[in-house]
């Protein structure tokens, strides 16, 4: 059992900046990688529906706490469908197997997109050669799987969290 001061003193180098982490520079690929999705979002997967005023997009800060880079501001979207709004919410970057995750958000109902490499089909994927990072859907109707996006899969998620 660890004793109490030894606890505080953990404690204590855990909070130390962390100087082989390049906080300020993995907040801004985190931000870069999160535009890059909405411009998915707005530019290509519900680009018909945003030109024709049927569906409005709003931008608000969100904030996120992690341990090694602390708190950090990067922006939410709403997805606006008449009276209904889906929220898409920036989680963070730090994470275990990915190097980002966006929800998305409806009432109660959430599901999940992971930045990870190309060739990752899962959380359990033990690719030699990961390729390039891509967001992706985690699909958990059986197996946990990582599938790819496209407009027709991300106008479906949005469905079936609506009609949950």
């Amino acid at each position: 059992m660890t004793s109490f001061d030894t606890f505080v003193r953990e404690q204590v180098e855990k909070a130390k900046p962390n100087a082989a982490l390049d906080v300020e520079g993995t907040v801004n690929r985190y931000r870069q990688r999160v535009e890059e999705f909405y411009t998915f979002v707005t530019s290509d997967w519900l680009k018909k529906n945003i030109d024709a005023g049927e569906i409005v997009i709003e931008r608000k800060p969100v904030t996120i706490s992690e341990e090694l880079l602390g708190s950090y501001q990067v922006d939410g979207m709403n997805i606006v469908i008449g009276g209904i709004v889906v929220r898409l919410r920036p989680v963070g970057t730090i994470l275990i197997g990915t190097h980002g995750r966006i929800d998305i958000c409806y009432q109660s109902r959430r599901s999940m997109f992971v930045l990870t490499g190309k060739n990752i089909t899962s959380p359990r994927s033990r690719q030699k050669t990961p390729g390039e990072e891509v967001w992706k859907y985690v699909d958990r109707s059986g197996v946990m799987n990582y599938v790819g996006l496209d407009a027709d899969r991300f106008q479906q998620i949005i469905l079936d969290l609506i009609n949950g």
